[in-house]
């Protein structure tokens, strides 16, 4: 059983300065969920690898091997306890016979309980700024869209690169979702030129509430992360943003950004301007 919920919901996303030290993450996102308890949060949403970010694949997959189910019991545990959804996103899962593991963000409800996960589908293999990422050596791609039906409505789930492909929300659209949640950690580089322009698309084109929880600081693969979480209306306008930089400055590596979801505010957008209704079919 979940806890009802009234007409509008504060949704709260999470910037942190994740470590390859879980029980330093772990005390960072306790602070943070006793934060957004005494500020009446109902849904949180957690960046992309806030459990760990390893400096290697090695590191990382070692991680995900012993300590998986450990961190989503810790996460069940916390949203149980102050009643509060979680978008966990992500948590390196390990897959049976392979040597990689799966970027999963994991949908949680107010009782402690999980309601279905979503795995990365487009990784972040890519030159930017003299620096190689390659996130095939330690993840293996997700093969399908997740959607999740909640008490505050539906919910489209992505991580980070995803961003970058329209498809994946243009099948969000195509299925009425109401809220997107994007857990990321983009770089500095990408984030400066991209971040603020692709959230706000995304929200403007499927009229959709949209919490984009980000990394920011450096990492111990010393890379920096951009930060700059942002809860966005249907209409594109930003609600929310955090002010965080890739210096890491916070008494907690962690900042706290939350905004109201207006369902009413959403209907009204998209009775207006009927974007669904009038979207070719014809174009693919």
């Amino acid at each position: 059983m979940t806890t009802p919920l009234s007409n509008q919901q504060k949704f709260a996303a999470i910037s942190l300065n994740s470590t390859n030290d879980w029980e330093h993450n772990k005390a960072n996102i306790k602070n943070i969920f006793i934060d957004a308890h005494s500020k009446n949060v109902n849904v949180i949403v957690l960046p992309e690898m806030f459990a760990f970010m390893g400096a290697s694949a090695k590191e990382t997959l070692e991680f995900a091997h012993n300590n998986h189910q450990n961190v989503l019991d810790f996460i069940c545990g916390l949203a149980e306890q102050y009643k509060i959804w979680v978008f966990a996103g992500t948590i390196p899962w390990p897959i049976p016979n392979k040597k990689q593991c799966y970027a999963r963000l994991w949908a949680i409800n107010d009782s402690g309980e999980t309601v279905g996960f979503y795995d990365k589908i487009h990784l972040f293999d890519v030159n930017v700024d003299k620096t190689v990422y390659r996130e095939s050596e330690t993840y293996h791609p997700g093969d399908k869209p997740t959607i999740i039906n909640t008490p505050f409505g539906s919910v489209g789930l992505s991580v980070c690169y995803d961003i970058r492909f329209s498809n994946l929300y243009n099948y969000y659209q195509d299925h009425n979702v109401d809220i997107l949640i994007i857990p990321a950690a983009f770089t500095t580089t990408t984030g400066q030129a991209h971040w603020h322009t692709l959230c706000k698309a995304r929200a403007i084109e499927s009229q959709c509430f949209l919490i984009a929880a980000n990394q920011f600081g450096i990492s111990a693969k010393q890379q920096s992360h951009f930060g700059h979480s942002l809860i966005i209306n249907a209409w594109g306008k930003i609600l929310a943003e955090d002010q965080c930089d890739n210096n890491g400055k916070s008494e907690y590596k962690a900042e706290l950004i939350s905004a109201n979801y207006n369902r009413e505010e959403q209907l009204k957008i998209r009775r207006q301007m009927p974007i669904l209704e009038h979207k070719s079919r014809i174009i693919k």
